[in-house]
Order: structure tokens, then C-alpha cells, then sequence
């Protein structure tokens, strides 16, 4: 398995006459090479669901 990619900084516009001054610069975003397969999405999906549904339906420890 490969090193995890580093994350990408956040462009902002720099041009102050802009009225989207500020806000973040869509156009010099590196594109991503690698797309999480739907199955696999879906999967990671349910594997999230049954986790929260297992932790939620813990019970309580009481302390006498």
C-alpha cells in the first residue's frame, strides 16, 4: 500500500477587486487520480452504520 497523499493547501483569491476575495480558488486544485469505487463506498458505509448502532446500544456502567 502506498504512502498516504499529502493534503492539499487551500488556494484563496487574492485579488482584492474580486467580489469572491477570499473565498477558495477552484481553478488551481490539483484533481484527484484515485476514485473509491461505489461498492467499496457502500460498503465502508454500512461498516460505519453497524459501528455507531453497536456503540449506541451499549449499556451504562453503575457506579453503587
Amino acid at each position: 500500500m502506498s504512502a498516504a497523499p499529502i493534503p492539499q493547501p487551500y488556494p484563496r483569491i487574492t485579488d482584492q477587486d474580486s467580489k469572491e476575495y477570499g473565498c477558495l480558488d477552484t481553478g488551481t486544485l490539483k484533481p484527484y487520480h484515485y476514485k473509491i469505487p461505489v461498492e467499496t463506498l457502500l460498503q465502508m458505509i454500512r461498516e460505519a452504520i453497524d459501528k455507531a448502532n453497536q456503540k449506541s446500544s451499549r449499556e451504562s456502567i453503575s457506579i453503587a
